[in-house]
């Protein structure tokens, strides 16, 4: 059994982000950027005004729905068939065009969009479950997209199975990547809200749809999509293709 080694899917990672540089950002200015800038720029969140505990209640729900129900599923969507389209660029076969990949891709989104949920549900329902169930769920499907893209399945259900076996012994390591990966998101974002002003609003009122906050969310998506995108293909190809010494070359 390969033994994924953090260090080093670390460097294939930041190496793929900038293979085809150019093409990538393209593609993920579509499905990473504009979704999420559209999203927290444009559609406001109605907040009912709180005066007592009944009130206060409903305003947590509606932050609640509005800030991690409809971005995980919806946003997710996009960021799923976006990291396929992607990941597939890179992996693509010596003499396919863009075109065959991008259209290799877009004949399964229905699959992608359709284990995107799935994990998105069971990864909810395991942290609702203690926690842990939902970290081990998360860290054994984060190679899923790149399977996707790698090789066609026929159900979501297939592919779910085909991460788990290939992921067997390498939880512990997957959870630490997708960790680091995860911090250096949360510090963009951290430090990008210190310059839009997001926290400072944040502190008196509802987050509310702005421009700024449109930008930030956008960007934040951007760096965070393209890094989980490269993440997943690098720690696949190191688990699919271990007796492949330089694999993205």
């Amino acid at each position: 059994m390969t033994r994924l080694e953090i260090d080093v899917v670390l460097r294939d990672t930041f190496a793929l982000v900038g293979r085809d540089f150019g093409l990538t950002l393209s593609v993920a200015a579509v499905f990473f950027f504009l979704p999420s800038f559209i999203f927290y720029g444009f559609v406001p969140l109605s907040v009912p005004p709180a005066t007592d505990a009944g009130d206060g209640n409903a305003v947590f729900a509606d932050l609640l729905v509005h800030g991690l129900a409809y971005p995980l599923l919806l946003l997710g969507t996009f960021s799923a068939v976006g990291s396929v389209i992607i990941i597939r660029l890179w992996f693509q076969p010596v003499g396919e065009t863009v075109a065959a990949a991008l259209g290799y891709a877009m004949a399964l989104v229905p699959v992608t969009i359709a284990l995107h949920l799935a994990v998105s549900i069971a990864t909810i329902g395991g942290m609702m479950l203690f926690i842990i169930p939902g970290i081990i769920i998360s860290a054994r499907m984060l190679m899923t997209s790149a399977l996707i893209a790698d090789r066609p399945y026929a159900s979501p259900l297939e592919a779910f199975r085909a991460s788990w076996a290939l992921s067997q012994g390498n939880g512990t390591p997957l959870f630490f990547l997708a960790l680091i990966i995860g911090m250096m998101t949360m510090l963009l974002a951290f430090t990008l809200t210190l310059l839009d002003g997001s926290l400072a609003s944040a502190a008196q009122a509802a987050p509310r749809a702005t421009l700024a906050s449109g930008v930030t969310n956008g960007v934040v998506g951007l760096v965070g999509g393209m890094l989980n995108a490269a993440l997943a293909a690098a720690a696949y190809r190191r688990l699919a293709r271990p007796d492949v010494s330089h694999i993205f070359e």
